[in-house]
């Protein structure tokens, strides 16, 4: 790396420290609590913190966003499965501002209210917000302690994106071909074979000590790369009604050929990256805490 190259990433990094600063003083100055209700923030104060990709006038579908809330955490946190009321964690409201923005652009004068846990759910599905999603995740944290544990939440972000795409691979796989869990298995076998040129995956497994999966053993600055080869694979057998096995096998053959390619193209391998570290343990603990966050939230701080 030249010293260009360092001075640039080094601006960047301070320029993210001032950019994540100013989003930390915008979101304690525009925190909100009254004595009936848990502290909130308003859509058109988070809204302009991203102007990019959020919209103050576009406001978010109150019940789509609750349904969503809702049935992923019951599926997460064990004391709320069998919960079928929903807590209020986002709500519309009627405005008195009489601003030249209400006046101008909104003569509704409708904004939303939401929760600390509404605000963490909606940060987590959008990219490049990890030190927001962060903020709302650790209250209790000074900037700087959300400032380090940023880089887990993006580790974590990724992991989980790529157990997702695997979980939709897999009931791909079970769907299509009307077989068990155990062909899922053997397909995913082949993948990891493929990708890491290797004849006997188990040699691997023993000598990375694998008790999970691969992915926990990649450095993570290389899991995007798993991600789009997973996402490949599934993108590729979900255009057939019908499978058999042989089909899987082809199709997880090719997808990680052109994986490993990608690697090979720079002169490098993907099993250079691996290691008998679990690299996971960082998104794992963030994705203990989330589940604690809203056992902790999700009934007692609605609105």
């Amino acid at each position: 790396m030249s010293m260009n190259q360092k001075k640039d990433n080094t601006m960047m990094t301070d320029y993210e420290m001032q950019r994540n600063q100013e989003i930390y003083n915008k979101l304690n100055e525009t925190k909100k609590q009254d004595p009936k209700s848990p502290e909130f923030w308003l859509w058109s104060d988070i809204a302009s913190l991203y102007p990019k990709f959020l919209s103050r006038l576009n406001l978010i579908p109150v019940d789509l966003f609750s349904d969503k809330l809702h049935t992923t955490i019951i599926k997460n946190v064990s004391a709320f499965t069998d919960k079928k009321e929903r807590p209020i964690h986002i709500k519309t409201i009627d405005t008195n501002d009489d601003t030249e923005y209400t006046i101008m652009y909104n003569p509704k004068k409708t904004d939303q209210k939401l929760t600390r846990l509404a605000c963490e759910y909606l940060f987590r599905n959008y990219y490049y917000t990890e030190f927001t999603q962060a903020y709302f995740l650790f209250p209790n944290m000074s900037f700087y302690e959300i400032s380090e544990i940023t880089e887990s939440v993006e580790k974590y972000r990724i992991y989980q994106d790529i157990e997702n795409i695997k979980k939709r691979l897999a009931a791909t796989i079970l769907r299509r071909t009307n077989q068990n869990q155990a062909i899922v298995n053997n397909a995913f076998n082949i993948v990891w074979s493929k990708f890491f040129d290797t004849k006997d995956f188990n040699v691997l497994i023993q000598k990375y000590t694998i008790e999970h999966s691969p992915t926990d053993h990649i450095q993570p600055n290389k899991w995007r790369y798993i991600y789009a080869m997973f996402r490949d694979i599934a993108i590729q057998l979900e255009q057939h009604t019908e499978l058999d096995f042989e089909d899987v096998k082809r199709q997880s053959k090719a997808s990680a050929k052109i994986a490993r390619h990608i690697f090979e193209k720079y002169k490098e391998k993907p099993e250079q990256f691996l290691s008998t570290t679990d690299f996971s343990i960082p998104a794992k603990q963030i994705d203990t805490r989330r589940k604690q966050f809203w056992l902790e939230n999700y009934i007692t701080n609605s609105l």
